[in-house]
C-alpha cells in the first residue's frame, strides 16, 4: 500500500519571504505545524502551488491584479523540506510575473526534482501530463499520471504561441468543447496502459467555494 497525501493551495509567497529570511533551512518545517509529520511520512505529497518561485522585479509583475505572489528562488528548498513531489501550476497566480516568472518557477522545480503540470510556455506544455513513480517502504512501485487545469483566469490560457495555463471553463452543467478535449486526453492516456492511476486536478470556482 502507498500513502499519498493530496493538499490544496500552498501559498508561500509575499510575506513569507520576510519570515524565511529570519529562518535557517532546518526551520522551514515550522510553517507546516502539526501536519509536518504526515508530510514526511507520505510516499508522495501533491499540492497546488499557489505562487511563483522567481526573482522577477516587482515592476515586471502582471498588471491590475490585487495580489501577485512570489516566493524568492533562494527559498525554493522549502518544497523539498515538506516532501512535496508534485505540484499543480494551473492556478490564478502562476503567471503573476508573466512568462519570466513562470519559466523561473519551472526551472526551480526541475532543479529540485519536483514534477508539475498545468502550465507551460505553450498549450502543448500546459496540457501535458507528467508521470510519477511512487515507491513505498516495501519498495513496491506504482505509476501515477497527473493532469492539472484551472477555470480562471481566461486571459492566461496557453495557446500554440503563448505561455499560460491549461484553462477549462466550468460555468454550467453543460459540457463544452474544452471539457470534452480534457476527457479525451485522459481517455487517450488510459488506452496506452502505461500507468496505474490517473489524477486530474482542478483549481476552480471562487475563493472559499
Amino acid at each position: 500500500m502507498h500513502q499519498i497525501l493530496f493538499g490544496g493551495d500552498l501559498m508561500i509567497g509575499r510575506l513569507f519571504n520576510d519570515k524565511f529570511k529570519k529562518m535557517l533551512d532546518t526551520d522551514y518545517k515550522k510553517i507546516f505545524g502539526n501536519i509536518y509529520p504526515k508530510l514526511i511520512k507520505s510516499d508522495l505529497v501533491a499540492i497546488n502551488l499557489e505562487t511563483t518561485i522567481c526573482n522577477v522585479r516587482e515592476e515586471e509583475k502582471y498588471p491590475n491584479k490585487v495580489f501577485n505572489y512570489k516566493l524568492q528562488s533562494i527559498y525554493s528548498n522549502i518544497l523539498k523540506v515538506a516532501n512535496i513531489g508534485y505540484v499543480s501550476l494551473a492556478n490564478n497566480h502562476i503567471c503573476d510575473y508573466k512568462k519570466q516568472g513562470l519559466t523561473e518557477t519551472i526551472n526551480n522545480l526541475e532543479k529540485l526534482g519536483i514534477s508539475y503540470a498545468g502550465a507551460g510556455i505553450n498549450s502543448n506544455e500546459a496540457k501535458k501530463y507528467t508521470i510519477k513513480e511512487i515507491k513505498n517502504k516495501l519498495l513496491e512501485i506504482i505509476k501515477i499520471a497527473f493532469f492539472s487545469m484551472c477555470d480562471h483566469m481566461e486571459e492566461w490560457e496557453a495557446n500554440e504561441n503563448n505561455h499560460g495555463i491549461f484553462y477549462i471553463p466550468i460555468n454550467s452543467n453543460k459540457m463544452n468543447s474544452k471539457q470534452e478535449e480534457a476527457i479525451q486526453l485522459v481517455k487517450d492516456l488510459k488506452s496506452k496502459n502505461i500507468v496505474d492511476f490517473i489524477v486530474f486536478s482542478c483549481h476552480w470556482n471562487s475563493n472559499y467555494v
